[in-house]
């Protein structure tokens, strides 16, 4: 599993590069893993499950970050 999840880090890594990536897949995957191990992730890190982040985002108030990551999106 280690070797798949630094294929899947690296490839999504070099297409941040050029474009927006957007990562997809069944509950309990590591997507969310994932994401958080990229550079600037945790720092621009928004879950629409947590209020907080939800109002960020609805208010178009986003940290300054040199990469966002938006969880939990599609609800």
């Amino acid at each position: 599993m280690a070797v798949r999840s630094r294929y899947l880090l690296d490839q999504v890594r070099k297409d941040l590069e050029r474009k927006m990536v957007f990562v997809v897949g069944p509950r309990q995957v590591g997507k969310t893993t994932l994401a958080l191990r990229l550079p600037s992730a945790p720092s621009g890190y928004l879950s629409w499950d947590v209020a907080e982040h939800r109002e960020c985002i609805l208010k178009r108030e986003l940290r300054n970050s040199g990469l966002w990551v938006f969880d939990e999106i599609h609800k």
